[in-house]
């Protein structure tokens, strides 16, 4: 396939290879000037500079010299007259001028009326000369214009050509996704080729479930960085990949296929991406939970599970309160008791001095209040071993009148 790399500039306001199309009859000429440059490897540069109808345009073709009839790409530096061609399906660009330092000249389209025909069938009903210059400079050939026909592809007109030529489509890659399902318009084409997507990619996704889907959606999927090996161990871990909105918010959020397995080896098998997304947007890792689950403290629910984080409550503090004898404490109860600084071995030591089963409540009054266990010691020590937990609050704040005791807690 030939070879061609295009550079654009403006030219009297308009771009013609952007998409400008002349005011013009088709019956008009392109015609303008054009400047040779030798380029290594055998390539030779031709800068043209075109004006058709109220428009114009500059472009710069870079091509094999072997494309050039009539001369030989070192007839360019040997002064005297020149005429050569360059033969596109699309038409003939005829150069004529002279050769030496900076060979230059004059130049003329000469429009293929069988591809003018094969362009109509393609969609463009009234193709004028500058839309077949345009598909000449792009090197769209005939065969690329029939095998879209072929596939449907009949309301494409020049401009369409031109942009999946430019974004080097191939008739490969559009057949492929018909078989797959899909018969994308030229910008959909284009959006897909632009983000390197393949049909053995969108293959891999259809045998993963994700069959069917919206182009946008396999655009989207792409654009997170969601490979079908993701999606494939992410199914494996038992989270099923039937949603993209999920899997989008799963790999947004950095959750891992390892993550999942985890919480489903914990017999959390109903969890929603919600759930799963909360966790990890908390910092709640596999190790946190297989410590959750060493502590024997897997039972909690999620929401639990980030207020502990949230709070740098650990396992193991949960699982010291549960052991201590605390009566039954709850998760708003471990977060109050952890806020004020209650630790377990304040409540065994509670409990040794014959305040056991305590609530939460009483452990938060006690240590608001100052009450330590060593004052409560030295109380029962003292003999006074029938006292409330309110009774022990008011000592600590009042006195007792004649007690031979002070605290030095």
């Amino acid at each position: 396939m030939t070879r061609s790399r295009l550079r654009y500039l403006p030219f009297l306001g308009c771009l013609l290879f952007a998409g400008c199309i002349s005011p013009s009859s088709a019956s008009d000429n392109v015609e303008g000037r054009w400047r040779a440059s030798l380029k290594l490897g055998g390539d030779v540069q031709l800068r043209l500079s075109s004006i058709s109808g109220e428009w114009g345009s500059r472009i710069s073709i870079q091509v094999d010299g072997t494309e050039l009839d009539g001369i030989d790409r070192n007839d360019l530096r040997r002064s005297g007259e020149l005429r050569f061609e360059l033969r596109r399906d699309a038409g003939i660009m005829v150069f004529e001028g002279k050769g030496g330092f900076r060979p230059s000249g004059s130049f003329v389209f000469q429009p293929d009326a069988e591809f003018t025909e094969a362009l109509r069938l393609a969609g463009e009903s009234d193709p004028s000369d500058n839309d077949l210059f345009r598909l000449a400079v792009h090197d769209v050939q005939r065969s690329f214009v029939d095998g879209l026909a072929r596939l449907g592809y009949d309301d494409v007109g020049a401009g369409g050509l031109v942009q999946l030529k430019t974004h080097g489509i191939s008739l490969d890659f559009v057949e492929g996704m018909q078989r797959l399902g899909y018969r994308p318009d030229v910008d959909d084409v284009v959006r897909l080729r632009v983000h390197g997507i393949s049909t053995a990619w969108v293959g891999e996704l259809h045998e993963l479930g994700l069959e069917g889907i919206p182009v946008d959606d396999v655009v989207r999927l792409r654009v997170h960085g969601i490979q079908p090996r993701y999606v494939r161990e992410m199914a494996d871990a038992g989270f099923g990949p039937d949603d993209v909105d999920d899997l989008v918010q799963l790999r947004t959020h950095g959750v891992s296929p390892e993550l999942v397995a985890e919480l489903r080896a914990m017999g959390r098998t109903s969890l929603t991406t919600a759930d799963v997304v909360k966790l990890r947007t908390h910092g709640i890792s596999a190790e946190a939970l297989r410590e959750l689950a060493r502590y024997g403290v897997d039972d909690l629910s999620i929401d639990e599970m980030v207020r502990l984080r949230t709070h740098g409550i650990s396992a193991r503090y949960v699982s010291e309160m549960r052991d201590s004898g605390l009566e039954d404490p709850s998760i708003d109860d471990l977060v109050r008791l952890r806020t004020h600084g209650v630790p377990p071995t304040m409540v065994d030591e509670l409990g040794e001095l014959g305040y056991s089963d305590l609530p939460a409540t009483d452990l938060l009054r006690l240590r608001t209040h100052g009450v330590s266990t060593a004052f409560v010691r030295r109380l029962v020590e003292a003999g006074l071993t029938e006292l409330t937990v309110d009774d022990l609050i008011r000592v600590r704040v009042r006195g007792v009148e004649g007690l031979p005791l002070k605290d030095s807690s």
